[in-house]
C-alpha cells in the first residue's frame, strides 16, 4: 500500500503497526469532548466525526494508498475548536502542532467576531483554499465533513439548506476541482474526484430548494 505524504507534512511517520492507535487515541480524545453534544438528527455529536474518519479510511482501500496519520487524526478531531474550544490547549500537547493546525484552518470564523455571515463564509473559504496549498489533504477532510453534512440535509430549514448548498456547489466544488485537477498525485486527483461524484448527486436538491423559496417569497 503506498503512502500519501507531501513534503509540506510533518517528518513525523509512526509505523503502520501502532497507527491503530494513534486513530483510537485520537476518536477517545473527540469522544470525551464532544460528550453531551447532539446533532440536529438527534444523535451523539461524535459519530460525524468518526464518519467523516471512516469515509477517508475507505478511501484508502478503494485506492490502495495511505493518508498520513496527522490528517487522520484532524478529520476526527476536526469539529472541537466549534464545538469545544476551551480543549486547545490539551488537544497541542496530545497531538502536536501538524493537527492543530489542520483543525484551526478546519474550523469556521465563530459569529462572535460580529461579521455578517456572508463575510464570515467568505474568510473561511480564503483560509481553506490558502490552507490546501501547505496540507494538501486538508481538501479531502474538508469535502468527506461536507458530503456527511449533506446525507443529514433534511433536517434543516429550506433556507438553511439553501445557503449549505450555495457554498459547497458555488464555491467549494470548483475549487476542489481545480485542485485536483492541478495536484501531480494521480492517486489524491482520484480520490478527489470520486467524493466529488459524490457531491454531485446532490445538485438537483439546490435547484428544488432554491424554487421552493422563490416561490415562498413570492406568496409572503
Amino acid at each position: 500500500m503506498r503512502s500519501w505524504k507531501t513534503t509540506t507534512d510533518t517528518a513525523f511517520s509512526p509505523s503502520y503497526m501502532n497507527r491503530h492507535d494513534h486513530l483510537q487515541q485520537a476518536i477517545d480524545f473527540a469522544q470525551r469532548w464532544h460528550q453531551g453534544q447532539y446533532r440536529l438528527t438527534g444523535e451523539a455529536y461524535v459519530e460525524h466525526p468518526k464518519r467523516v474518519l471512516k469515509r477517508l479510511l475507505d478511501l484508502e482501500q478503494r485506492f490502495d494508498f495511505t493518508f498520513d496519520l496527522e490528517t487522520l487524526q484532524a478529520a476526527v478531531l476536526h469539529d472541537l475548536f466549534e464545538e469545544s474550544p476551551e480543549c486547545s490547549n490539551e488537544l497541542l500537547d496530545k497531538f502536536g502542532t501538524g493537527v492543530c493546525n489542520r483543525v484551526f484552518f478546519l474550523s469556521k470564523i465563530p459569529s462572535f467576531c460580529y461579521l455578517p455571515q456572508r463575510q464570515r463564509f467568505q474568510a473561511y473559504f480564503r483560509r481553506i483554499q490558502y490552507a490546501a496549498n501547505a496540507h494538501k489533504t486538508l481538501v479531502c477532510i474538508k469535502l468527506a465533513d461536507q458530503l456527511d453534512n449533506l446525507e443529514t440535509l433534511h433536517v434543516f430549514p429550506f433556507g438553511k439548506q439553501q445557503q449549505i448548498l450555495a457554498e459547497i456547489f458555488d464555491h467549494f466544488v470548483p475549487f476542489y476541482e481545480k485542485h485536483a485537477a492541478k495536484h501531480p498525485h494521480k492517486i489524491f486527483t482520484k480520490a478527489i474526484r470520486a467524493m466529488l461524484d459524490e457531491a454531485k448527486q446532490y445538485r438537483p436538491t439546490l435547484c428544488k430548494v432554491t424554487l421552493f423559496t422563490q416561490n415562498l417569497a413570492a406568496l409572503v
